[in-house]
């Protein structure tokens, strides 16, 4: 699959056919973190951005960046409900720090895991402050964190660590990125896996996903389905196809 330069699970492709009755059909990326081709693209794009991101960040009189995981408490919250409050519980979370350091926002970005064992989401959280003279400690930052989020009614526990060489930026990233593509089967269907403060430019619109226009730039016309179901109906109509490059070829077959 990976010698082919194009989403295998996409639902939409384009479908075209010359005056030769040639078909050529290129499948729209699905942009999924699951797929091979597209969760591949996302994530060689988004860890280079990030490294970037909070280094320089950290030269500009930031704090250095701290690690931080969020937990839910099994004993004090249903798995469906841990999953359908994520969102909420966060945000509430994001804008208590946001009140706290006045005008200037904090600068983070945050990626939804999931315990292999209970099956319970979590959060691995990269944030920084400024200025870095506040006086912001480890023990305030904690306390405060598990203030906003609320162990009493859900929450679980909180882990900080302060990365404090550049070198460990790199490392840490990688951490929180490296359960990124795995499937999230409880994840709300319009939930999202990563997010990024306003001040990181991100690529992505994840969780906002369209479908492509009706028609692209050579005339396809845009159909629903997926390119190798479509390969294995044109085969049994007897044209000759070729999976490749960017999508298919389907040659008609020859007139008695």
């Amino acid at each position: 699959m990976s010698r082919w330069n194009w989403c295998p699970t996409s639902q939409y492709y384009y479908h075209r056919v010359d005056e030769a009755g040639v078909i050529t059909e290129t499948p729209f990326p699905c942009k999924s973190w699951e797929c091979p081709y597209c969760g591949t693209r996302k994530y060689n794009k988004l860890r280079p951005l990030l490294e970037l991101a909070f280094q320089g960040f950290s030269m500009e009189g930031y704090t250095w960046p701290y690690h931080v995981t969020l937990t839910m408490n099994p004993s004090r919250i249903s798995r469906k409900q841990a999953w359908a409050t994520l969102g909420k519980r966060f945000d509430d979370l994001r804008r208590g720090l946001q009140r706290d350091a006045g005008q200037v926002s904090p600068i983070y970005t945050r990626v939804v895991a999931q315990n292999k064992e209970t099956g319970y989401p979590h959060v691995h959280l990269l944030i920084l402050f400024q200025p870095a003279h506040t006086g912001l400690s480890l023990n305030k930052l904690r306390n405060r964190l598990e203030e906003l989020w609320k162990p009493k009614t859900g929450g679980g526990f909180v882990r900080v660590v302060k990365v404090d060489e550049m070198e460990g930026i790199p490392k840490k990233v990688g951490y929180i990125m490296r359960d990124l593509r795995k499937p999230l089967p409880f994840l709300p269907k319009r939930g999202r896996r990563v997010s990024v403060s306003k001040d990181i430019r991100f690529w992505d619109q994840e969780g906002n996903y369209k479908p492509p226009p009706k028609t692209d730039k050579a005339g396809g016309k845009r159909k629903r389905g997926n390119i190798l179901e479509s390969a294995a109906r044109l085969k049994a109509q007897g044209y000759h196809v070729t999976l490749g490059g960017r999508g298919l070829i389907a040659k008609p077959p020859p007139r008695a």
